[in-house]
């Protein structure tokens, strides 16, 4: 669970802010990265308590508070938390040479969120991301992790599955209905009674086939998946390029 902070002095602001957020986030993240946005606080005081109780993994950060300023709250923070991906916020752009001292995952203009955000979110997602799409299953040969990212299709071949990858094949015992269940969150899909394709993959979706990286073959779609096949597609398409 990746657990998302907004500390800023404006109430309006972090109300605002968050119903960008709860819009944004569905369509940037993939399904395998859960997270929360918490309640937003309006002090480095406040933040400094919070975070003794409670983890923050992405905190957007207001530089220009009564108090303690953003610039002062960053550098007490990444002293103990070095983990916290920090995105400052402000109105004012001469702040953003200062906060380089502080390695920053980005920094937010105000008057820019509705162009900058996005692809700063994507950022932030990638790097969870990378971190959670490990797999571990058991081959024919022994134990094997892989990430997910390198599966092009699983096939069904008999008593087993083989999850095709551009470096070969993986030959596990099992059903395909197994496996299903294990790469759900990953945005692959069950596009025949024999295949699931992984969506990161697809390159070209035809009447009753499909084609993807680094394989020459095509794969059948089964009619009454078909459907359900093109609308997962859209919306993984709208999480990936919507920036």
């Amino acid at each position: 669970m990746i657990h998302i902070c907004v500390c800023d002095d404006s109430v309006e602001f972090r109300k605002t802010f968050r119903q960008t957020l709860e819009e944004m986030l569905p369509r940037i993240f993939p399904k395998s990265l859960q997270y929360e946005i918490g309640d937003g606080v309006d002090s480095g005081e406040q933040l400094l308590n919070r975070l003794e109780s409670r983890n923050v993994d992405v905190l957007f950060l207001d530089i220009e508070m009564p108090g303690m300023n953003g610039l002062a709250l960053a550098k007490q923070i990444t002293a103990a938390q070095k983990e916290i991906r920090i995105v400052f916020v402000s109105g004012y752009e001469q702040y953003v040479y200062q906060v380089f001292a502080f390695s920053p995952f980005a920094y937010l203009r105000k008057d820019c969120i509705p162009d900058e955000l996005p692809a700063i979110l994507k950022r932030i997602a990638d790097t969870f991301d990378r971190e959670n799409r490990l797999i571990s299953l058991t081959s024919v040969r022994g134990a094997v992790t892989l990430d997910t990212r390198d599966i092009l299709y699983i096939q069904s071949v008999g008593n087993y599955y083989e999850l095709k990858t551009q470096k070969g094949v993986c030959r596990c015992r099992g059903t395909l209905r197994e496996v299903e269940k294990r790469v759900s969150a990953f945005d692959f899909y069950r596009i025949h009674s024999a295949y699931i394709v992984n969506l990161y993959h697809v390159q070209q979706i035809r009447q009753n086939e499909v084609s993807v990286s680094y394989e020459k073959k095509a794969l059948p779609i089964a009619q009454r998946r078909l459907a359900g096949f093109r609308t997962a597609y859209a919306e993984f398409s709208l999480r990936s390029f919507n920036l």
